[in-house]
């Protein structure tokens, strides 16, 4: 590549990387359809604007809550639009799985669920827990969606990894989306990466290589 032109790559990339930087409010927006924060941030992964919206412990998705969603599949659950968001979306004695977005028989105790899964009183759905103590020390957080995991929110997490991804297994990454980064830095697979168009951009990084897949620095 030119010098010419890898220059140009590289000040269009800090030019978007300035704009993903700011609060959480600003990046994400206050309202519940924010795709684009209050400072007008947009919301990005691997330098990609999110297709539709994004959420601070989601990443990208195609809906923020319910409202998002349409008749067919009513309720938002984990970023997706599902059967169900809670319990009185389904008929009269289903009640809505909430880590699946599911419509299933109700349950009235633990005898009504499979294995050890526990009975909610409160959604009368099973779940994998109701509390951490129904989970294990590698998994000792119980999520909203009444699963087990290393984190119910970005509280449970450490300082490398603050990021607590509810979606899929609840688990402690370092970014969920670029704005979660340091500047010049993109969210590659949850890791904060330098991005790069061949080994030379790379050096200096611990002997990393540029991942020309990824278009990021990697060790």
């Amino acid at each position: 590549m030119r010098a010419f032109d890898k220059a140009a790559w590289f000040l269009s990339f800090l030019v978007m990387g300035a704009a993903c930087t700011g609060s959480t409010a600003e990046i994400f927006g206050s309202g519940a359809n924010g795709g684009v924060g209050a400072a007008g941030s947009p919301c990005s992964v691997q330098g990609k604007t999110c297709a539709v919206q994004c959420d601070p412990q989601l990443g990208c998705v195609d809906c923020r809550d319910d409202s998002d969603c349409g008749a067919s599949l009513p309720g938002c659950v984990d970023g997706e639009c599902r059967e169900c968001a809670q319990s009185s979306d389904c008929p009269t004695g289903e009640a809505c799985v909430l880590g699946k977005g599911e419509c299933e028989p109700a349950c009235a105790s633990d005898d009504d669920c499979a294995g050890d899964e526990r009975c909610d009183p409160v959604s009368q759905s099973c779940g994998e827990c109701l509390s951490g103590d129904d989970c294990t020390q590698d998994e000792p957080s119980c999520s909203p969606a009444l699963r087990c995991g290393e984190c119910g929110g970005d509280d449970d997490c450490p300082a490398a990894e603050p990021h607590c991804e509810l979606k899929s297994e609840a688990r402690c990454r370092e970014c969920l989306v670029d704005a979660h980064c340091a500047l010049a830095k993109l969210c590659v697979d949850h890791d904060c990466l330098v991005p790069c168009v061949d080994d030379q951009d790379c050096v200096g990084l611990n002997d990393a290589q540029c991942d020309l897949e990824l278009k990021a620095c990697r060790n």
